[in-house]
C-alpha cells in the first residue's frame, strides 16, 4: 500500500526505479520506454551504461559539497564520488569532475563572493578624492599608487602621514605629467618624506588610476588625484573591497614597479 503522502509516494517511487535500474536482467528498451523522467545516455559498446538523473543529481550534490573544501584538489578524493554503479560509465562522469576542479566559481564558495563589495563615487557630488584619502588614512601595511595626476594637497598630506605611520607608500606616475609644476612639487614633497617615486620611460602614457592598499582594497577609475578631479569634472571612482581583486591590482603594480625597461626612478 502507497501512502498519501506525496514525499513518501516519490521516496517509494525512486526505489522501486532504482531497484529496478541495478537489475541486470532489467529489458533496456522497456525500461527506457517507461522512464517517468529524462535519461542520460553514452553510445559506447557496452549498451547497458545508462546514467539517469538520480546518479547524476546524487553525485553532483556531493560533489558540491565538498568543492568548496580542502579536498577539492584530491584527486583520490574525487575518484572517490563517483557513482559504483556498472552502469555509469567515467566518461560520462567528466561533467561531475569539472564542477569539483572549478571549486572557486562563486556559488561553489559563496564566502569568497558574499563579503566583494564595490562602491562606486561621482564627482563632483561625491567628492571621490576625499574617499581615497579616508582610505589612505587608515592604511596599515602598505598603499600602492599608480596615477596619471597627483596635485591634491589633501592627497600628498596622507601620503606623507602614512609614510610616517611605518607604512611601505609607492607611486608610479606619467613622464610629461611632471611637466606641470604642481605634480613637480607634489612628487618632490612625496620624496622628501621618503616615498619612492617611479616614472614610465615608454612613449606611452601612464594613465592608470589606480589604488591598492593592504591586500583588501583597491581604487580605481576615471579620477586623478587631483582638485579638478574632486570638486569640478565628471568623474568616477569604484571602491572595491575583494582579496582576490586587490591582489590582481596588486600584482600589476609590482609588474610596474620591477620593469626597469619601461619604469624608472624619478630623481630630479
Amino acid at each position: 500500500m502507497i501512502s498519501s503522502d506525496p514525499f513518501r509516494q516519490h521516496a517509494e517511487h525512486l526505489r522501486q526505479w532504482r531497484s529496478r535500474f541495478v537489475c541486470r536482467s532489467v529489458n533496456r528498451e522497456a525500461y527506457l520506454a517507461n522512464m517517468p523522467w529524462p535519461v542520460l545516455t553514452r553510445e559506447t559498446n557496452n549498451p547497458s551504461r545508462t546514467t539517469t538523473w538520480t546518479h547524476v543529481l546524487s553525485s553532483l550534490l556531493k560533489c558540491i559539497c565538498v568543492s568548496c573544501g580542502h579536498h577539492r584538489r584530491s584527486r583520490a578524493f574525487i575518484e572517490s564520488l563517483l557513482p559504483v554503479s556498472p552502469r555509469m560509465s567515467r566518461p560520462t562522469c567528466l561533467p561531475l569532475i569539472a564542477v569539483i576542479v572549478a571549486g572557486n566559481v562563486c556559488f561553489l564558495q559563496p564566502s569568497v563572493c558574499a563579503s566583494a563589495t564595490i562602491d562606486v563615487y561621482y564627482a563632483p557630488e561625491d567628492h571621490p578624492i576625499d574617499r581615497v584619502v579616508s582610505l589612505y588614512a587608515r592604511a596599515t601595511r602598505y598603499i600602492y599608487v599608480s596615477v596619471y595626476g597627483l596635485t591634491a594637497p589633501s592627497v600628498v598630506k596622507a601620503l606623507v602621514e602614512a609614510k610616517h605611520r611605518g607604512v611601505d607608500v609607492r607611486v608610479i606616475t606619467d613622464r610629461e605629467r611632471l611637466n606641470d609644476p604642481k605634480q613637480q612639487s607634489a612628487v618632490k614633497t612625496l620624496r622628501l618624506a621618503g616615498v619612492p617615486i617611479r616614472i614610465n620611460r615608454h612613449e606611452a602614457l601612464m594613465h592608470l588610476k589606480q589604488v591598492v592598499i593592504d591586500d583588501a582594497i583597491n581604487a580605481s577609475g576615471s579620477a586623478n588625484h587631483t582638485t579638478s578631479g574632486n570638486r569640478y569634472n565628471d568623474e568616477r571612482l569604484d571602491v572595491i573591497t575583494d582579496a582576490r581583486l586587490t591582489a590582481k591590482a596588486r600584482d600589476k603594480f609590482l609588474t610596474m614597479w620591477n620593469d626597469r625597461e619601461r619604469f624608472v626612478v624619478w630623481t630630479e
